[in-house]
């Protein structure tokens, strides 16, 4: 197979990959070090489609802070709730999409991080886990919340809730892109770095039906290139299949956390049932050259 984009080593389009099985390094952080030197490397290269952490975060404290979530009215039941106030997604947290009104932005961004210094008392901060292993997996580089230069935050990270029928239709997210085509993102702090990872904490699973790919997370072994064209994602995952293109299954129990580059093309099909698909997730970026990671959400 042949993965389109630019690989982190060398630059180049049409990099000759391994012809072995392409699927998730499921390893405890210490072996993932051990057998991958510089792991953002491995997964920027496609050599990787993600790394899984098992049990990163422990899933009773995430049924119990699903359970504080309902409480404060930040997530509904939607089984009463009426169909006319569903939303269909809830996120607890603030999305960089936002950032073209960068007033409104940094003012819910200032919103979420008081929100977080007490949603998590009495358990263990989720955000941490997933600092922690960003740098553990970035040995020698300073991991932080992303900042604008005058001192403004990004969010730390965003609480996902995908509900019935909802969910991400294949695609990418791309610092590069972001800078290239001068969007507002990449004009932003978040822009100046060469690739863009996310880590995920799986903190409910959406109903699994059999035969069913409903709810859960898949990666393609294909990147963003400069010449992706508007409504290709509309298609994608047929013209995909017809091309034998890899697609790597990210399977997930409660309180497990994956790592993966986002400039590969990535989707949820949407949720099915009564159960929403929940998940702690944090965009961060990174440049080799560069010896901080920013992290936003």
């Amino acid at each position: 197979m042949r993965a389109v984009g630019t690989c982190w080593e060398k630059g180049q389009e049409g990099k000759q990959m391994s012809l072995r099985s392409w699927t998730p390094i499921d390893l405890d952080l210490d072996t993932i070090l051990a057998r991958y030197p510089r792991p953002l490397d491995a997964l920027a290269s496609s050599e990787v489609p993600a790394f899984i952490i098992r049990q990163a975060f422990d899933p009773m404290q995430c049924t119990e802070l699903i359970r504080r979530f309902y409480n404060r009215e930040l997530l509904y039941d939607p089984r009463k709730l009426p169909p006319d106030r569903q939303t269909g997604r809830v996120d607890i947290g603030a999305s960089s999409a936002g950032i073209g009104d960068p007033k409104r932005f940094f003012e819910n961004t200032s919103k979420v991080h008081k929100l977080f210094e007490t949603l998590f008392d009495g358990y263990d901060n989720p955000v941490k886990v997933i600092y922690d292993t960003i740098s553990a997996l970035a040995p020698g580089k300073r991991v932080m919340t992303a900042h604008e230069a005058d001192g403004r935050l990004f969010g730390p990270a965003i609480f996902r809730c995908y509900y019935e029928d909802r969910g991400h239709g294949p695609h990418f997210d791309s610092t590069r892109k972001d800078r290239l085509q001068g969007t507002d993102r990449g004009r932003s702090a978040v822009g100046r770095f060469d690739i863009q990872f996310s880590a995920v904490i799986c903190f409910q699973n959406a109903e699994v039906f059999e035969g069913d790919d409903a709810g859960q997370a898949f990666i393609y072994r294909e990147q963003w290139s400069p010449n992706w064209k508007p409504g290709w994602n509309k298609t994608y995952r047929e013209e995909a299949a017809e091309r034998g293109l890899e697609r790597a299954h990210v399977d997930l129990d409660q309180g497990d956390m994956y790592v993966f580059c986002t400039e590969h093309v990535h989707e949820v099909p949407p949720v099915r049932g009564e159960t929403p698909r929940i998940t702690l997730a944090a965009f961060f970026g990174s440049s080799r050259d560069d010896g901080e990671i920013f992290v936003w959400s």
